[in-house]
């Protein structure tokens, strides 16, 4: 993850476990399955890319076009887009489901509206099960940053400086969550959290700390870290939670100092 601009600040993140429902009107087309692939990282699984037409400018449409592929026989496929607040769907559904051969691309298109100012981010999630026995699922961002008179796109996040247009300051710091594994949590099941705390520079007495959902139970570790950051090095720390039900929920971070403190806002999906 890339630095933000040091001040009071809320960052939007999301490590997607499930999503919220939408669908897009659906095409399918076929492409050439590249062959000689035994062994699947994570991102191999799926193969997804989004195509946006039109700027992202406050008060105006653009059409959403996400395609994906994926690298075997993929049986009860399921698409899900989470909008978040500040964009509405203006035409096409929040879902879709079905099976997808390993030679097939399935395009899911859909038109929206940011009625909001700022950073804006949209969820996709992709599950299947493939070959008939593995159940896989990868994670597609997508970000807007609307304004008034223009709109920009991108699939990493805009951050602070870009956003208030001032000079970055020397001192950076980030903290973040990374997804919990290449399965899909469910609820009622014990899963591994891991936090991230980096920075540009040398720093003493960083404090973290964490904020659960009530629907969360902590089985281990503390939602508390105070120690020193060595420049560019991560410093994690996990815990293990136990989601009561499934849904969306949001974590919330808090990161101090020198006195200052940042504010982030993770969001989990749980089946």
């Amino acid at each position: 993850m890339h630095g933000k601009k040091w001040k009071k600040c809320k960052e939007f993140n999301t490590i997607l476990i499930f999503a919220s429902v939408f669908l897009l009107t659906i095409s399918v087309g076929c492409v050439k399955q590249q062959e000689g692939t035994e062994t699947l990282s994570l991102e191999d699984y799926f193969r997804g890319d989004y195509l946006v037409t039109g700027e992202p400018i406050l008060n105006q449409e653009v059409e959403i076009l996400f395609s994906v592929k994926p690298m075997t026989d993929s049986t009860t496929t399921k698409v899900r887009i989470f909008l978040p607040e500040g964009i509405e769907l203006i035409q096409g559904n929040l879902q879709w489901q079905g099976d997808i051969q390993q030679d097939e691309v399935v395009q899911v298109k859909i038109i929206v509206k940011p009625v909001k100012e700022g950073q804006l981010q949209i969820d996709t999630y992709v599950e299947g099960l493939l070959d008939g026995e593995h159940k896989k699922g990868r994670t597609y961002y997508l970000f807007f940053l609307t304004k008034k008179e223009s709109g920009e796109v991108s699939r990493t996040q805009f951050y602070e400086e870009q956003l208030s247009g001032k000079e970055l300051k020397e001192a950076i710091i980030h903290m973040g969550l990374k997804a919990p594994s290449e399965n899909v949590p469910r609820s009622n099941e014990d899963v591994i959290l891991t936090f991230f705390v980096i920075a540009s520079r040398n720093m003493s007495h960083v404090e973290a700390h964490i904020v659960l959902p009530e629907e969360f139970i902590l089985i281990d570790g503390t939602l508390e870290w105070v120690g020193d950051i060595e420049a560019g090095k991560e410093k994690t720390f996990q815990i293990i939670v136990n989601p009561t039900k499934p849904g969306r929920f949001e974590i919330l971070g808090f990161l101090t100092y020198g006195g200052e403190e940042m504010e982030y806002t993770y969001y989990v999906f749980f089946y």
